[in-house]
């Protein structure tokens, strides 16, 4: 075999491996990045999405802590509300036991129930 022949032979033989190397990149490896490519801008906006969602997730969680506070603090004045009023309640009831049990006087009396009495 001659040089020139090896030459032809090697020429061949690295255009032939170009070609199958081409058709490689052409048919697997470009589509493979491609697709790896669409995947991480996908992951990226999901990503994104997810981190949206657990913002939202956080402010809520404080809203409803805001609100619970609220509605303990509510309560506790409805609460102290009703004790006040059951507590001029009893007074007044108490009041009006001790005056129609407490024998009066005539100068203890105002001067429109001395009238109603006599």
């Amino acid at each position: 075999m001659s040089l020139r022949t090896m030459m032809i032979t090697s020429e061949k033989a690295i255009t032939t491996a170009t070609r199958q190397l081409e058709a490689i990149r052409d048919e697997w490896l470009a589509p493979l990045v491609d697709r790896i490519g669409a995947l991480e801008r996908e992951a990226g906006a999901l990503s994104a999405k997810l981190e949206q969602a657990q913002i939202h997730a956080e402010i809520a969680a404080l809203e409803r802590e805001q609100i619970q506070a609220e509605r303990d603090e509510l309560q506790r004045r409805v609460d102290a509300l009703a004790a006040r009023q059951r507590s001029a309640r009893e007074t007044t009831v108490l009041r009006t036991i001790q005056r129609d049990h407490t024998p009066e006087t005539v100068t203890q009396r105002a001067w429109w129930r001395f009238w109603e009495r006599s």
